[in-house]
């Protein structure tokens, strides 16, 4: 029994797996060796335009890639709350309403906030931060532009 996977890494599995008629997300190239960290071609320069984002797989893990502004990040394609593929979520800003703003509803971040399609969970796409429990963090992938072409480091 201790060979076998959890019920939580099987649970992820299936909701990272494609519903039917739904595209697979593309699969990034020049994986390293197993155990090796290295850098995975996941797209190219213009390919993505500013508030764009394409979900890749980079060594068995779904990530999204955003554009915002010039700037390329990558998140993972689970949300912290009960796993859903946050990264297939809207792209917007945040309303917030707080002592700093005196109370007045105000929009903060705009084009950088990510909402899990789930349960609604904000997250800064710039920092992996959610909005709502800012000591919770999204992991983020580093990005690097090499060229013409984008690659995620894992």
């Amino acid at each position: 029994m201790a060979n076998q996977p959890s019920a939580i890494s099987r649970q992820q599995e299936r909701r990272q797996s494609p519903k039917d008629g739904d595209n697979p997300p593309s699969t990034a190239s020049q994986t390293p060796a197993s155990g090796q960290r290295g850098e995975h071609v996941v797209a190219r320069v213009g390919e993505l335009n500013p508030g764009d984002r394409k979900i890749v797989t980079v060594r068995g893990v779904q990530i999204g890639l955003f554009r915002v502004g010039d700037a390329y990040y990558a998140l993972p394609n689970i949300c912290w709350h009960q796993y859903g593929p946050v990264c297939t979520g809207k792209v917007g800003a945040a309303i917030i309403a707080d002592a700093s703003t005196d109370w007045e509803p105000e929009y903060f971040y705009n084009g950088e906030v990510l909402v899990c399609p789930w349960h609604g969970l904000e997250y800064r796409v710039t920092t992996g931060q959610c909005v709502a429990y800012p000591k919770v963090r999204l992991r983020q992938y580093p990005v690097k532009v090499d060229g013409d072409e984008i690659k995620i480091i894992l």
